[in-house]
């Protein structure tokens, strides 16, 4: 449409249905059906029985795309690094520490391990995978079993207790 418009000097007020229906060309949606229903006319009458098996009426597109696990939405990161008090919890009878970003927070690792001393858990962290990078990702942490989860992609780091 783009490259109709400027060898036309159509000015832009001039929609680009309204163009193609002038100029009596076919839009390039247009001219993809039509080619592709040839396509499938030629696969239809094809002698091999394996090129008639991939014949469809549909046409192929693009797959969704999703966001990489790592990835979280930019509009819910906050570069603060000291959550209240409130969102740190303590249980005593299920020997876990339950750590939960607020709403517009990110919780930093350092942050957690520091709670976690508080409670008499001194230790360091060292995580075990090499590609995981917790120290940069707003999470929601678990201590069970001295493994510090990362909740959402479960992702394990070894905390040493002395």
């Amino acid at each position: 449409s783009t490259s109709l418009r400027m060898i036309t000097c159509a000015p832009p007020y001039v929609s680009n249905h309204t163009l193609h229906s002038d100029l009596k060309i076919l839009t390039v949606k247009e001219e993809a059906k039509n080619s592709y229903k040839l396509f499938r006319a030629r696969l239809a009458n094809h002698s091999n029985s394996l090129i008639l098996a991939l014949n469809s009426e549909s046409i192929p597109g693009n797959p969704p795309r999703r966001l990489k696990l790592h990835q979280e939405p930019l509009d819910e990161l906050n570069n603060n690094n000291t959550p209240p008090k409130k969102d740190l919890k303590y249980d005593l009878t299920s020997e876990s520490v339950l750590i939960k970003e607020g709403r517009n927070q990110h919780i930093d690792l350092n942050c957690v391990v520091n709670f976690l001393r508080g409670h008499g858990y001194s230790s360091y962290v060292s995580t075990k995978n090499e590609k995981s990078n917790l120290r940069r990702q707003c999470k929601v942490f678990k201590l069970e079993n001295d493994i510090l989860i990362h909740k959402k992609t479960m992702a394990k780091t070894i905390i040493d207790v002395n």
